[in-house]
């Protein structure tokens, strides 16, 4: 059997093996609540639906709520509309839909960026770039630093995973207007990378960062190489940065920022930005990520270099690159606060690594291939010999490599799959669900009495879909619970913890 064909079978049972892990996630979205801010972010919308002013003023209301966070919390536009559009105020029953989206957005994103980067670019086969973008999605998803908020939590998903997919869909409208060969879809692609830019400026600002490198990547390497179309990857990366411009100098951010901004300045900045970036290296590297990146990613990049004629120079300069690209990540949190920021923040950053860290194995595989053409070594190489050792045995190595992390690993139950399935088996999903529908029950019931809330702490608490910051407290001043009050028109909230009376 040839290379090809092996590869395509592989590809097969990448793809199956995928999906699969895929559905305990998709499962247990089925079973999320709303947390914490989604009391108070989407309450216009909330209220303008039970006014009867339909889909306008709820679009109004969200619009409202927009202006009101820029001019007295945060510059990111695009995300403060998409956060009080929760779906979670036709009932907590549509929940789902809204993160469900999110991830399925992602996704395909995620795939239609790599389809315009390998195959489009790169000229991969579509049976290699099935088996990058499945298992760079796999480790992304399933090895997430905190797939809790980061997927399961609305608020927070689609602020981090969601703007960071739109940021993946408008550069590859970018790269894709720069190799149209077809100048009215080239037009049109570049139109809809500059929309998508603007929108993705106004998400966070991790993903703002990476992405302003990103584009400029682009227009850099498209005047380089002499692309015909090399002008119409300018606008989107004008476009990105001026909204990006607009979300950063918002008067909201100066007002947020008294009493919290660090004032470490540029310099500090870019110090701490690079030594947590040097942190994290070490620390996200396992053997998960090791055995797939090298026995699945490693080969396939092996092959692909062969197809393009480049000859992939100055590849320290591109390293260096590529790690100001996931290091500048930590730039906006360490130059407000000081610190790294939640959980929640890192996700996209680890994301945006694991693509970054493939882009890396892909560019040195290129030099090294180059390298062996220079010095008369090409022939002495015999790829068929290698790719008939690697089907099956370095497939069996690869999987054996992987057992062997998922035995040893202290945190095997905290992979996300492995966690959304413990949680959907065990019923410990179904009873948490069953419990905050009853809540919810309880407070419609009570809507608008304005009386002393009083509601029991919840006896299921899944990893993924529970998190205590978020939960309403005893003390009824509280923030969430204040929130929660207004939303339902209660005059105070307070939950009575287990074990007490």
């Amino acid at each position: 059997m040839n290379p090809d064909k092996k590869f395509r079978n592989l590809s097969f049972l990448i793809v199956l093996l995928f999906i699969l892990s895929l559905v305990p996630i998709i499962a247990l979205m089925f079973y999320a609540h709303p947390f914490a801010d989604e009391y108070t972010e989407p309450v216009g919308v909330y209220f303008a639906l039970k006014s009867g002013k339909g889909i306008a003023g709820m679009t109004a209301a969200a619009w409202q709520s927009m202006i009101r966070n820029y001019m007295t919390w945060q510059g990111t536009y695009s995300a403060k509309f998409v956060m009080a559009m929760n779906p979670s105020v036709f009932g907590d029953r549509y929940y789902y839909l809204g993160i469900l989206t999110v991830f399925s957005a992602a996704l395909l994103e995620h795939f239609f960026f790599l389809y315009v980067l390998l195959c489009r670019i790169l000229k991969f086969r579509k049976s290699e770039w099935m088996i990058v973008s499945c298992v760079t999605f796999l480790i992304g998803v399933h090895f997430m630093p905190d797939p809790t908020q980061g997927i399961f939590w609305f608020e927070s998903s689609s602020y981090y995973l969601g703007f960071y997919g739109l940021g993946l869909l408008s550069l590859g409208l970018c790269l894709l207007a720069a190799v149209s060969t077809a100048p009215g879809r080239s037009y049109v692609y570049m139109i809809i990378s500059c929309l998508t830019a603007f929108l993705t400026a106004g998400g966070n600002m991790q993903s703002g960062m990476l992405f302003a490198f990103a584009f400029l990547a682009a227009v850099i390497v498209s005047f380089y190489v002499r692309n015909p179309n090399r002008f119409r990857t300018i606008p989107p990366l004008a476009v990105f940065l001026a909204g990006f411009l607009i979300s950063v100098m918002a008067p909201g951010n100066a007002v947020r920022g008294k009493g919290s901004y660090s004032g470490i300045g540029p310099v500090m900045t870019v110090y701490k930005s690079l030594h947590q970036a040097c942190v994290l290296l070490d620390g996200w590297r396992n053997l998960f990520m090791i055995s797939l990146l090298i026995g699945l990613v490693l080969p396939v990049c092996m092959r692909a270099v062969k197809r393009i004629d480049f000859r992939f120079p100055y590849p320290l300069l591109i390293t260096i690159y590529l790690f100001g690209m996931f290091s500048c990540q930590f730039a906006p949190s360490f130059y407000a606060y000081d610190m790294i920021g939640p959980l929640r923040s890192v996700n996209p950053i680890y994301i945006s690594f694991v693509l970054l860290t493939v882009f890396l194995i892909y560019y040195w595989c290129g030099w090294l291939y180059e390298k062996i053409k220079d010095f008369g070594m090409y022939q002495s190489f015999d790829y068929e010999r290698f790719y008939a050792w690697y089907f099956p045995k370095g497939i069996l190595l690869t999987a054996l490599l992987f057992g062997i992390g998922c035995i040893s690993s202290d945190r095997l139950s905290y992979i996300t799959g492995v966690s959304a399935l413990t949680s959907l088996v065990s019923g410990e999903a179904q009873t948490y669900d069953a419990e905050r529908f009853e809540r919810e029950r309880i407070f419609l019931e009570n809507e608008g009495s304005k009386t002393d809330m009083v509601i029991d702490d919840l006896s299921a608490k899944p990893y993924l879909l529970y998190f205590a910051d978020g939960e309403p407290k005893a003390d009824s001043t509280n923030w969430i619970n204040r929130g929660i009050s207004t939303y339902y028109g209660f005059e105070s909230l307070t939950k009575k913890e287990n074990g007490s009376d």
